[in-house]
C-alpha cells in the first residue's frame, strides 16, 4: 500500500458507453485530487473500454481494467474492490456522477470518528426518459427513502439504524444505491463485499452488514446523480425475477455476525422472508421457473451444512475469486506514449445492466 491514494473510486462497466465518460470525468474533477479512478470493464462488446482508455492516456489516475469472461454484477463490483488500493471506497456506477465536492465531503465523518464504517448522502434521480411514467414513480418512492431514518446526525450509531431498518421489515433501500456511498478499508475487510448469491439487493445487504459492525456516517447534501433508465439493474431484475430468494439470502448473512444477537428482530424477519419465498414459488409469482429448485437446493445446503460459513455468503477484499473462475489477476500492460492498459481474467455469469453486469 506504500504510496496508495486516499481514496479509490470503483467503477463497474458493462455497455456503458453512453455514460461511462461523465462518470470518470465527475471522478477526475473532484475537489479532493488524492485519489485513484479504477474502471473495471465486464466484457462488453461497445466502445466503453476505448473511452476509458482514452481518458486513462490523459490522465494516469485512471487504472482501466477488462475481465475477458462476465463476472456478473456482483462479481464485478468485487473485482473493483480487489484491484482498488486506497483507504477508502467510493463506489460509483457507470451511469451514475459526482457532485465536485461529494469525495471530499463525505470523508469528514470518517475523520471525525474511527468508528464510522460508511458515509452516505441523499443523491438527485434523473431519469434519462422525462416521459417514463415507471420511471417518475420509482423516483417519487425512493428519492428521499434516507428520511425514515428519522433524524440523522453526522455520526450515527449504526446499531440504531439497523433496528429501525429491520423495524420496517427491511422493505426498501434506506441508504440508497452504491454511487451514494463511501466505505473505509477497514469495514470492508470486517464485513465483507458485495454477496455472492443476490441479484437485486447487494448494496443493501453490505450496507447492512456495515452498520452492524460500524457507525454510520452521513452528510445531507445531494452529493450524486443517479440515472435511471431502460437498462438499469432494477428494472431488468423486477422484469425477470431472479431476485425471489434475496432477502433470505440477506438475513441469513446478517445471522452469520455474532452482532446479530442484539437484533432479535432479524430471526422473526428470516422466518417471514422464508415464507413469502415459499408461498411465491408454490404460486408461481414473482419467481423464475428456470433455477427455481436449485436455488432452493442452494439455499437448502447453506441452511443445514455451511451455515455461519462467511465465505459462502459474500466476498472478500482480497479474495481474486473461485479458482478456474475467476482466475488469477494478470496485469499484462501495452505500453503506449502516454499511458497503458491493464488487462485482468475473469469468469462469466453473464446477468447486466449498463452499469456493471
Amino acid at each position: 500500500m506504500t504510496g496508495a491514494p486516499e481514496v479509490s473510486v470503483c467503477i463497474p462497466t458493462y455497455e456503458a458507453e453512453n455514460w461511462i465518460e461523465s462518470a470518470v470525468g465527475s471522478a477526475l474533477g473532484q475537489t479532493h485530487r488524492d485519489l485513484e479512478v479504477v474502471v473495471v470493464d465486464n466484457d462488453s462488446a461497445d466502445e466503453t473500454v476505448a473511452r476509458v482508455h482514452t481518458l486513462a492516456r490523459e490522465d494516469p489516475r485512471v487504472r482501466l481494467f477488462s475481465n475477458s469472461r462476465n463476472l456478473g454484477v456482483y462479481g464485478n463490483f468485487n473485482r473493483t474492490l480487489a484491484l482498488s488500493r486506497g483507504r477508502f471506497i467510493k463506489f460509483l456506477c457507470a451511469d451514475d456522477v459526482l457532485e465536485a465536492d461529494c469525495v471530499e465531503r463525505m470523508l469528514h465523518p470518517f475523520a471525525a470518528s474511527e468508528r464510522v464504517g460508511l458515509c452516505f448522502s441523499p443523491r438527485t434521480i434523473d431519469l434519462e426518459d422525462p416521459n417514463d411514467e415507471a420511471g417518475a414513480r420509482w423516483k417519487a418512492k425512493h428519492e428521499r427513502t434516507h428520511e425514515r431514518f428519522g433524524e440523522l446526525l453526522e455520526i450515527n450509531r449504526g446499531s440504531a439504524l439497523l433496528d429501525a431498518w429491520l423495524g420496517d421489515r427491511l422493505t426498501d433501500n434506506w441508504i440508497g444505491e452504491p454511487s451514494s456511498v463511501m466505505m473505509s478499508r477497514e469495514c470492508l475487510a470486517s464485513v465483507g463485499t458485495f454477496p455472492l448469491r443476490m441479484h437485486d439487493k447487494g448494496d443493501m445487504d453490505l450496507w447492512l452488514r456495515a452498520m452492524l459492525v460500524h457507525d454510520v456516517g452521513f452528510v445531507d447534501s445531494r452529493l450524486t446523480r443517479l440515472l435511471v433508465h431502460a437498462g438499469s439493474l432494477g428494472v431488468e431484475n423486477r422484469a425477470t425475477a431472479r431476485p425471489w430468494l434475496d432477502t433470505v439470502w440477506m438475513i441469513e448473512g446478517l445471522l452469520a455476525f455474532d452482532g446479530a444477537r442484539r437484533h432479535p428482530k432479524l430471526r422473526r424477519l428470516r422466518r417471514l422472508a422464508i415464507a413469502r419465498a415459499a408461498r411465491n414459488a408454490a404460486l408461481g409469482r414473482r419467481v423464475p421457473e428456470r433455477g427455481k429448485l436449485a436455488g432452493v437446493r442452494d439455499y437448502l445446503d447453506f441452511r443445514f451444512r455451511g451455515r455461519g460459513d462467511r465465505s459462502q455468503v459474500w466476498g472478500a477484499m482480497d479474495d481474486p475469486g473461485p479458482a478456474g473462475e475467476t482466475g488469477e489477476v494478470r496485469a499484462a500492460k501495452q505500453h503506449s506514449s502516454d499511458g497503458a492498459r491493464e488487462l485482468v481474467s475473469g469468469g462469466r455469469s453473464r446477468s447486466g445492466s449498463g452499469s456493471g453486469a
